[in-house]
C-alpha cells in the first residue's frame, strides 16, 4: 500500500444567506453519491466576505485501484459560492505522502 493526500483548496468560499456557511467537500467518485472523504466550513456566515478553505485528507491506496477525486461546493443555507483568479485558483491536489 502507498500513502497519498487528497487537498482541496479554495481562497473564497461563502453563502448568500445571513448565518450559514460555505461548505467544500472532497469526494473518491462523484459528488452526493460517491465517498465524502472530508469537508471544511467557511469561517464567516453570509456572503459579507470570503475565507480560504482548504480540507485534507491522508488515504492509504492500493497500486492498481481506480481512484476519481472531486470536490463539490454546498450551503447549510442559501446558495454556496467559490471564486478564482489566476493569483488565487481553485485547486485539488493528489500527493504521494
Amino acid at each position: 500500500m502507498n500513502n497519498i493526500k487528497v487537498t482541496g483548496y479554495c481562497g473564497s468560499l461563502y453563502s448568500n444567506t445571513p448565518n450559514a456557511a460555505g461548505v467544500l467537500t472532497i469526494w473518491n467518485g462523484a459528488v452526493g453519491s460517491g465517498t465524502q472523504l472530508q469537508l471544511a466550513r467557511g469561517l464567516q456566515s453570509g456572503g459579507s466576505g470570503s475565507t480560504a478553505v482548504a480540507p485534507f485528507k491522508r488515504l492509504a491506496v492500493t497500486p492498481g485501484d481506480t481512484y476519481v477525486f472531486n470536490m463539490g461546493i454546498n450551503a447549510s443555507s442559501g446558495t454556496a459560492y467559490m471564486d478564482a483568479t489566476a493569483t488565487q485558483p481553485i485547486i485539488l491536489m493528489v500527493e504521494a505522502s
